[in-house]
């Protein structure tokens, strides 16, 4: 078998963009506020996604009961995501 191959990193996308969780640094810890103002400061940042950001629900697992983003208190561990940093470079 002679077939090329193409993995997803070897694709160059016009409009591409990266994103970076952000975490929290502590478990069980109540989450009083993200402040985005230097991340969405700096060049190339064009967005932040938190827990407002997901349409519908921001529950998934078997049960439903495990959040995507971080809302009012971080569960279980250490660097549960809050948000994600979107920008045009790394």
């Amino acid at each position: 078998m002679n077939a090329k191959r193409r993995c997803v990193v070897d694709v160059d996308a016009a409009d591409e963009l990266y994103v970076a969780l952000v975490t929290s640094s502590k478990a069980n810890a109540r989450l009083v506020k993200v402040d985005t103002s230097k991340a969405l400061a700096m060049p190339g940042v064009v967005g932040f996604l938190d827990h407002t950001s997901v349409p519908g629900s921001n529950l998934v697992g078997h049960t439903f009961t495990e959040e995507i983003f971080a809302t009012t208190e971080v569960n279980y561990w250490v660097d549960f995501p809050s948000g994600i940093v979107v920008s045009e470079f790394i």
